[in-house]
């Protein structure tokens, strides 16, 4: 990408994650050709040391109304307010755990880098991350009228210059309110049965190991329930906004990687 723009929107939420997070992905956003800009949300008054940051940067104070999305949201308008974006920039965002809560490693970080070259400057909206599906099968789902067969995981993601000039990283009140029926998540007219039963059984599952990393706090605390399940549907909407998703571990190669990269993980965890 020649004479583009990097700009990274980072939710830091976690104060013991935050200067690893920080550090982490200034250098990820600093490897693309052209400036790179970053953009720091901080979503739950954690102490941000901005002598980590050694590149041009912008604290904003979050609100953690909508969880990541709602500071996204604000990351995102603050771009689009005061600069002169152009469609050979780059938009990638993050939250603090994206190193943290899976085994983040340079084959990673290569392979993010490599992918978010490859975005085109067409007039498609394009989304970019770690794709995933319904049971790591691509049986298509459908959300708010829209149908894919797959979503951009988003701890780690990008967009182009056309997804962000037409589409809210935040998917507003509007749909929101779509999600619920008496407070209590339900199957409507806005989404399909495999999707879902598919996000309930992820917040709800027993199994160890399967599932939310968090789901212990659902059961007793509805409102927690609420947001993530409403968190889950944002997730989805990113991607089904989109014209193009481009996976990151798109050969067979980094398949391979990945499968074995997770398994690892999974081990360390198990014996903490």
């Amino acid at each position: 990408m020649k004479d583009s723009h990097c700009y990274g929107v980072l939710l830091c939420f976690y104060e013991d994650k935050v200067d690893q997070a920080i550090k982490e992905f200034e250098n990820l956003i600093s490897s693309f050709n052209g400036e790179a800009t970053l953009i720091i949300i901080n979503n739950s008054n954690v102490n941000v040391n901005i002598e980590n940051c050694h590149i041009k940067f912008k604290l904003i104070e979050g609100d953690n109304e909508n969880w990541e999305f709602s500071g996204w949201q604000k990351g995102q308008k603050y771009i689009l307010n005061n600069f002169n974006i152009n469609k050979n920039d780059l938009f990638i965002f993050a939250n603090d755990t994206f190193n943290s809560h899976r085994n983040f490693t340079f084959i990673d970080r290569h392979l993010f880098i490599k992918a978010a070259k490859k975005i085109n400057i067409k007039t498609q909206k394009i989304i970019l991350g770690e794709q995933n599906h319904i049971h790591n099968s691509e049986q298509s789902f459908m959300l708010f009228d829209k149908v894919k067969n797959g979503w951009v995981s988003t701890y780690l993601f990008a967009v182009n210059y056309n997804y962000i000039s037409n589409c809210n990283i935040d998917m507003g009140d509007e749909k929101r309110e779509k999600l619920y029926y008496q407070n209590v998540p339900y199957l409507g007219a806005h989404i399909s049965k495999n999707l879902f039963d598919y996000i309930i059984n992820f917040l709800t599952s027993n199994k160890k190991g399967e599932g939310w990393y968090g789901k212990s706090k659902l059961s007793s605390n509805p409102e927690i329930f609420r947001k993530k399940y409403a968190s889950i549907i944002n997730e989805k909407s990113l991607s089904i906004n989109a014209d193009c998703i481009i996976d990151v571990y798109n050969s067979r190669l980094a398949k391979f990687y990945q499968f074995f990269n997770r398994q690892y993980y999974a081990r360390i965890k198990c014996k903490q």
